[in-house]
């Protein structure tokens, strides 16, 4: 075989290699925490529909996480009617790129039809490795449902429930820190050419030693940008 020859078979099998969908610049992202399967709608709200979703390849990436569930999830949940899971676990790293079912779980279907996944649609899967930066991580190639109110689940995170709160507004939460004591501020105290304030808070709830009180000083009902809170 010649060296040209061979440059030219190179070339040729270097310009049909399909882009790696784990590289940012080729798949979009989903930050929606709506989706978790944590996320219980109720019957007062429509539900989303991913019926408009370009198909393409897409990484979930909100507080919820990042992982499409793989086991049935029931209906109303991931801010939706009709749920919509990945039957099976996900692959591994070395597996590349893998077609996959999504399941509809719309709790009816026709006689006969598999429980839970009375719908589906073939998608495809790869596992993403990590780096130093950043877990590994999981990319789907979605294509819109037929019908709506349908949409993808995307991480399994509960919210907080009323009366408490955490860094992202997912579990593990903590109680909200109640004040039973209107804060005292005193002063100014002058110094020179300064002033300063104090304000004290009278707590007695938790004894978290990460809890923190967040006071925003304000003149006239206008706050200052200059004074840190």
């Amino acid at each position: 075989m010649s060296p040209y020859f061979l440059l030219v078979v190179l070339f040729f099998v270097g310009c049909n290699a399909e882009p790696d969908p784990c590289l940012d610049a080729n798949h979009r992202t989903i930050n929606d925490t709506h989706r978790s399967t944590g996320y219980l709608i109720t019957d007062a709200v429509e539900g989303m529909c991913d019926k408009g979703l370009q198909e393409d390849w897409y990484k979930f990436n909100s507080a919820a996480g990042g992982d499409m569930p793989t086991s049935c999830v029931q209906k109303n949940h991931c801010g939706t009617r009709n749920p919509m899971w990945l039957q099976g676990p996900h692959p591994g790293v070395n597996d590349g790129i893998v077609k996959m079912t999504a399941c509809v779980n719309t709790n009816g279907g026709s006689r006969g039809s598999t429980p839970c996944c009375e719908h589906s649609m073939q998608i495809a899967v790869k596992t993403c490795p990590g780096t130093i930066q950043h877990d590994k991580f999981y990319v789907y190639f979605l294509r819109p449902p037929p019908m709506c109110p349908t949409a993808y689940c995307g991480g399994s995170k509960s919210p907080c429930p009323a009366g408490q709160t955490s860094p992202d507004g997912f579990t593990p939460c903590v109680e909200v820190p109640e004040i039973t004591q209107k804060p005292t501020l005193s002063g100014p105290i002058v110094h020179g050419n300064a002033f300063r304030f104090t304000c004290d808070i009278n707590y007695n709830g938790s004894s978290d030693p990460d809890l923190r009180f967040e006071v925003e000083w304000t003149f006239d009902g206008v706050p200052d940008p200059h004074i840190p809170s």
